[in-house]
């Protein structure tokens, strides 16, 4: 007979030696617990926080992770409720998976992912209201990105944060774009892009463009984005790895050539996801834009080159494309070159 206090919770990762359980004789004296602290029977609760989690409409499992609960908690766990739609204690698995790839050199944790799309197969030139953008895949990107995590909540790690051994995930969805034009690195924010039309996103960039170059961007054009693109399609560069935002999961990486063939890449936190998500991610978002964007002369080009038939020189008995199915069963076209695994 006695009485036992558990020291730590089921699935804790636990150093070796320290005590996880106390066995005594005499129940814990808890007397000396100030008011606000006072426990309710078979709670962690005080009572006041248990009446003001009522009176806030939270529930108790919201609360799991704390060994005891005050008021201030609650009013702590309620004011990060309003801005996110679910916050996310890491599990034991991933918080290991954390410490064995952490390196205390680095200042992130972030992988990569990349995968090219030809631009030249997409109707890119008459689907914006400016011709400014035209050839310009970033307003494409933006608007699809936001209706994958709208549509996939498997995908909504990527519009998060991580802060230590919690994942936050966003309620809204924010596209923050990297700007620089000389005058400084600044991220503006299209707020709720899911929410826009493409041409309502193509009038938001534009007009983000102009307050940088006039410097007049403020405060709200700049502040809360959930994820962030950064397009270097006009320094003519074939690939690089961009940075995490504070506060992002994700980061989209474009470059490659203006209205051809162009890369884009996934940058993720691995301590809120992983690779096959960022892959199904990237694998989804290319496969958005080919069938909701695709103009006729995809059905003429290389999938795997991604050359078009008229950039194929005749010659060295090149003839033009050969019909195949891949192994999906979907049909499509390779030039002799890829053909010949050159």
């Amino acid at each position: 007979s006695g009485y036992v206090q558990y020291l730590c919770d089921l699935e804790d990762i636990i150093d070796v030696g320290k005590v996880i359980i106390k066995i005594s004789d005499e129940k814990v004296d808890e007397s000396n617990i100030p008011a606000d602290d006072e426990v309710t029977q078979n709670s962690n609760f005080s009572k006041k926080a248990l009446e003001r989690m009522h009176q806030l409409g939270l529930s108790e499992s919201m609360f799991t992770d704390y060994e005891r609960v005050t008021t201030a908690d609650v009013e702590e766990v309620y004011s990060l409720k309003k801005d996110y739609s679910e916050i996310i204690k890491l599990s034991p698995t991933k918080k290991e998976e954390i410490k064995n790839l952490f390196d205390p050199g680095k200042a992130t944790l972030v992988s990569t992912v990349a995968k090219n799309i030809n631009a030249k197969t997409l109707d890119l030139d008459i689907l914006y209201d400016h011709s400014e953008l035209n050839n310009s895949i970033l307003p494409v990107i933006i608007k699809e990105i936001s209706r994958i995590i709208e549509q996939e909540t498997s995908m909504n790690v990527l519009n998060a944060f991580c802060d230590q051994d919690k994942l936050y995930i966003y309620k809204d969805i924010n596209a923050g774009i990297a700007l620089n034009f000389g005058d400084g690195l600044r991220v503006g924010v299209i707020k709720l892009a899911n929410k826009k039309s493409l041409a309502e996103i193509e009038e938001s960039l534009l007009d983000l463009i102009d307050k940088y170059i006039e410097r007049k961007l403020t405060t709200d054009d700049i502040s809360d984005a959930t994820f962030t693109i950064t397009d270097l399609t006009d320094q003519n560069i074939d690939s690089f790895i961009p940075l995490i935002k504070n506060k992002n999961s994700m980061m989209i990486g474009i470059c490659g050539e203006q209205g051809g063939v162009q890369s884009i890449s996934v940058t993720f936190d691995h301590r809120a996801t992983d690779g096959l998500v960022a892959s199904k991610f990237l694998n989804r978002l290319i496969d958005n834009i080919s069938a909701t964007y695709t103009g006729v002369s995809e059905m003429y080009s290389c999938s795997r080159c991604m050359k078009t038939l008229e950039e194929i020189v005749p010659g060295n008995n090149l003839h033009g494309l050969i019909a195949i199915v891949d192994e999906s069963g979907k049909s499509g076209y390779i030039c002799e070159t890829c053909l010949d695994g050159n």
